[in-house]
């Protein structure tokens, strides 16, 4: 990743990350999912390796059903099928909103990871990390920001990503106005 950014010189010079997983499309109906952030960190663990739920639920401090809840909807998403009592993913998947994911989701799903990152800040989390900066911007150019963030994004998790890894870690960049 960083000899990318150095031989580019600009990121305008950046190419797009490939994106090397098999991509569902998530109907409007299931946007849920990409509001809670259990279906990701569900799905990270059983990557990691054949777990029961209980382990799975011990790992992210969760309920026994919640996580057979969120298992159960990746079934139902064709993100994993289940043979006999194991989940079993087929391909590795990502998954995306087949439109502009709703604000009312963004938010929630944003809110959540504010929690997360508060929690992990104040226990103070082994690998908790912070980045700031503080601009004045271009409102004009706020559109042109997002799909630089999500490219970003992409490209800092194919570098860090570890398949079999059962340390889930949250990523989240926020850009919110201080003035009014």
């Amino acid at each position: 990743m960083q000899d990318a950014f150095e031989k580019s010189g600009s990121l305008e010079k950046l190419k797009p990350a490939a994106n090397p997983l098999k991509e569902i499309v998530l109907t409007p109906d299931k946007f849920h999912i990409m509001a809670d952030r259990v279906y990701f960190s569900v799905l990270a663990l059983l990557r990691a390796g054949n777990q029961s739920v209980s382990q799975i639920a011990s790992k992210l401090d969760l309920e026994a059903t919640a996580v057979k809840d969120a298992l159960e909807a990746l079934v139902n998403v064709g993100v994993l099928k289940k043979e006999d009592t194991r989940y079993v993913e087929p391909e590795q998947v990502v998954f995306r909103t087949s439109e502009n994911f709703p604000p009312d989701l963004m938010a929630a799903r944003r809110l959540q990871n504010n929690a997360g990152a508060r929690k992990a800040i104040e226990n103070r989390s082994p690998g908790e990390l912070g980045y700031f900066a503080t601009v004045s911007l271009d409102r004009e150019k706020l559109e042109e920001v997002a799909p630089i963030i999500e490219d970003f994004l992409k490209r800092l998790c194919l570098f860090i990503r570890k398949p079999k890894s059962e340390d889930i870690f949250e990523i989240s960049v926020d850009l919110f106005p201080w003035s009014k």
